[in-house]
């Protein structure tokens, strides 16, 4: 509450490699922190539209070293409390070892999805169908000894929006972005993206130094001038 009150940024870094149990417990307190947060926001603003106007963000790398069964509350309230979550996970499979049924759970309260690499099929292909279909037409043909025989069929389908062979194969740097309201999908280079970022950054840079060192030479020649002028 003081966080959000102050408008101020809080880092809290756990070493789950060196000091697993003591991370572990320090995430379960900091859950309950932001449980009880979201609980007395919901008590004293009613209206959720001022709430997410004035709300906060809580990022969680290796998401799964810290995540229990009690996040699935916070999770579900979060929005209406002003609290928005970004959850990072190498796979489903590291939620799961708490419990597969929540991973369903939170996958099911996301609202956004960045989906990178995936090796196996298992995650491929969760994420495929949490991301969903489109309705297509599908065609048969009816061959007979290597020959069309003319009798063709068409009947509605229901196909992946993105197929799991397409998360498997995404290369280093690539993502599929699923946003709603309104839903949108989109393919990332992340790379690139950074890149372009980074080149926009400098050519600002190199424009912003430039001017400084037109406005120094204007200044020197004025002063000069004036020198001039008064002699």
């Amino acid at each position: 509450m003081k966080i959000r009150e102050e408008k101020s940024c809080l880092y809290i870094g756990l070493s789950t490699q060196g000091y697993g149990e003591t991370a572990y417990a320090l995430g379960k307190m900091f859950l309950g922190e932001l449980l009880y947060a979201s609980y007395f926001k919901l008590i004293n603003e009613y209206d959720s539209h001022k709430s997410m106007k004035d709300s906060i963000s809580v990022f969680f790398d290796e998401f799964g070293a810290i995540v229990t069964p009690r996040f699935i509350e916070l999770e579900n309230k979060c929005r209406g409390a002003g609290i928005q979550l970004f959850m990072a996970v190498q796979s489903p499979s590291d939620i799961d070892k708490i419990d597969p049924h929540l991973t369903l759970a939170i996958l099911e309260s996301s609202s956004n999805f960045f989906v990178l690499k995936q090796r196996m099929d298992y995650g491929a292909s969760m994420f495929a169908n949490a991301i969903g279909t489109k309705v297509t037409k599908k065609y048969t043909t009816r061959e007979e000894n290597g020959s069309d025989t003319g009798m063709n069929s068409v009947r509605e389908a229901n196909e992946l929006l993105v197929h799991p062979d397409i998360i498997k194969n995404l290369r280093v740097g690539q993502c599929v972005l699923l946003r709603h309201n309104p839903t949108r999908l989109d393919l990332l280079n992340l790379r690139e993206r950074k890149i372009t970022i980074e080149r926009e950054q400098e050519v600002e840079n190199n424009e912003e130094n430039l001017k400084k060192t037109e406005d120094k030479n204007k200044l020197i020649f004025n002063r000069k001038s004036q020198n001039v002028f008064e002699v």
